[in-house]
């Protein structure tokens, strides 16, 4: 993960499920209590994302809006 100043890039590497989802949002939600307003998800090598997943970056977009910030998706 690559960091510098309030933007952030994190890069997925693995599907996004029921068993994934908590590891990446404890990464998300430590950028975001530190400061973090520009978060960029590298989902290169996601080839699966179930309904856990889908509902976390969902919920983490509508965090980062409140916030007025951006969780971006590549």
């Amino acid at each position: 993960m690559q960091k510098c100043c309030d933007i952030a890039l994190v890069p997925v590497e693995t599907d996004l499920d029921v068993t994934t989802v908590g590891a990446l949002r404890s990464t998300l939600n430590r950028l975001i209590d530190g400061g973090c307003r520009r978060i960029i998800l590298n989902m290169q090598d996601v080839s699966f994302v179930d309904s856990a997943g889908m509902a976390m970056l969902l919920a983490e977009i509508r965090r980062m809006r409140e916030l007025n910030g951006l969780l971006s998706l590549t």
